[in-house]
């Protein structure tokens, strides 16, 4: 999502700051938990609230216990695709082209 697009009105920037600061924790504990260092905590949990405001209307709609369990699995979610995509840099990285059989 490009944050560019996103628009937000001040009762939506209100209720993500306290949604913030009420689960920082948990974002960052689930993020830690997924693998990565420090930087790439801060990029997950940055990617992840970016989702999240995509989909303000639906946090929202959820009691406060749903509400947590969104938040965790949106961090897993972006966290897994983080660790992908790097896992196919490094594989091609390991594999330039024209080191195949098949050139």
């Amino acid at each position: 999502m490009d944050p560019r697009s996103i628009r937000l009105n001040r009762q939506d920037e209100k209720f993500i700051d306290e949604l913030y600061r009420a689960h920082k924790g948990l974002l960052y504990k689930t993020a830690l938990e997924c693998g990565g260092g420090r930087l790439e905590v801060e990029a997950v949990v940055h990617d992840a609230l970016l989702r999240i405001i995509g989909a303000l209307d639906t946090v929202k709609r959820l009691d406060e216990p749903a509400r947590a369990v969104y938040l965790a699995t949106t961090v897993r979610s972006v966290a897994y695709n983080a660790l992908k995509k790097e896992a196919v840099r490094e594989k091609h990285a390991a594999d330039p082209p024209g080191d195949s059989w098949e050139d």
